[in-house]
């Protein structure tokens, strides 16, 4: 049977009318699904044509699934975990506002280890969403290299358990934290893990209710981290992380700790440093 025949079987067996535009599209490599009303039912009958293409088709290679703003529920997350852990060809997900209950977030988030880039932003995953993610994180060093958590409050105990796995991942490259509430305690957490973690070059918090005491905490993290390039925070944005590059031998030969350095050429303390005055500091001409 062709990927159609079997699709079209499955729609037939859980009850749902079959997406056309999965249809029409199966031999792009990019699949979107966005607002196409799937629910649970709708995920079954897609898992199961991708489950059997991998598993006996060649004629479909599909590397993204984009699945925003679907009524997916606890049991279509079911079926989507049971779809990843079968078809290792789709390396990019696109999940973001499927409001996965709490008993859904488990069965999706352990079977996407071999998903390179995942966006599940606007879930409400909240402490327990973090705490499932940071189990991944400490498991997953072969798989997700771009991650995006955004508008998902992650707060205080959530910021904290997800820092703890983001500290012994060696494989997330991108990270978009921002809109999440992670206040000075996760930024002190979020320190902590990068003093550790030498893979992660962007990092977005914007937007995370982090003071400047908190950025004080980051930067005594990042005194250990010389893989960070880029790091935004709240409407400050304030380093850009190429500048490392020219300054960390600077730091070295005088024995000055990255926040140290800052903080002298910062004197009215609102952490915007003119150009000017940091290539003054540095010597650069």
């Amino acid at each position: 049977m062709s990927t159609v025949e079997v699709y079209l079987q499955a729609c037939k067996l859980v009850g749902v009318v079959p997406v056309s535009y999965f249809i029409r599209n199966l031999d792009s490599t990019t699949m979107s699904l966005t607002h196409h009303g799937l629910g649970p039912l709708g995920c079954k009958a897609l898992a199961i044509a991708l489950v059997v293409n991998f598993c006996i088709q060649t004629d479909m290679h599909i590397d993204t699934l984009e699945l925003a703003d679907n009524d997916i529920q606890a049991e279509g997350a079911k079926y989507l975990g049971e779809l990843f852990k079968a078809n290792f060809t789709i390396q990019h997900l696109v999940c973001r506002s499927t409001k996965l209950p709490l008993e859904g977030r488990s069965s999706i988030e352990n079977a996407l280890v071999s998903v390179l880039f995942q966006d599940l932003s606007n879930n409400y995953l909240q402490s327990a969403g973090a705490e499932y993610v940071a189990k991944m994180l400490l498991a997953n060093n072969e798989g997700v290299e771009v991650l995006d958590l955004s508008w998902n409050q992650l707060r205080m105990k959530g910021a904290v358990a997800f820092c703890a796995g983001l500290k012994v991942n060696m494989m997330l490259k991108h990270l978009d934290l921002s809109w999440n509430g992670f206040g000075n305690e996760g930024a002190l957490a979020m320190g902590e893990a990068l003093k550790f973690n030498n893979t992660v070059v962007f990092l977005n918090l914007n937007n995370n209710r982090i003071t400047n005491e908190g950025v004080s905490m980051l930067c005594r993290g990042l005194e250990f981290n010389d893989t960070l390039r880029v790091l935004l925070v709240g409407e400050l944005d304030f380093i850009i992380f190429t500048f490392f590059l020219y300054t960390k031998d600077y730091l070295d030969q005088r024995k000055l700790r990255l926040w140290d350095f800052f903080r002298n050429i910062d004197k009215d303390g609102t952490m915007h440093v003119p150009v000017a005055d940091f290539r003054k500091a540095i010597q650069v001409k």
